[in-house]
């Protein structure tokens, strides 16, 4: 999906996490690559429980292709894939 099709007033954001579940190969923090579409930093920080501070340190807006089509395909979930080893696409469970 390109970034025009976007739907009115949803951005793609993406910041650094850490999950337990991503300790493999090589991955021994658990660091993590997470987005998820929204209609603002506000509401990102509402679904997810992050902090303002939290999201700072290493969140933004994502223009890249891939993260795009994987968060715009269900708006206000969170998708995630380790930083390492591993480039497949996980969705939170609600």
């Amino acid at each position: 999906m390109s970034q025009t099709n976007k739907p009115r007033g949803t951005k793609v954001y993406g910041w650094i996490g850490a999950r337990p579940e991503s300790r493999v190969q090589g991955n021994h923090h658990g660091q993590t690559r997470e987005i998820m579409a929204a209609a603002s930093v506000a509401e990102v920080l509402r679904l997810t429980g992050m902090t303002r501070g939290e999201f700072n340190r290493s969140g933004c807006e994502t223009g890249n292709s891939e993260e795009l089509e994987i968060a715009l395909s269900k708006p206000r979930v969170v998708f995630w894939q380790p930083l390492y080893g591993d480039d497949h696409w996980r969705e939170v469970a609600a």
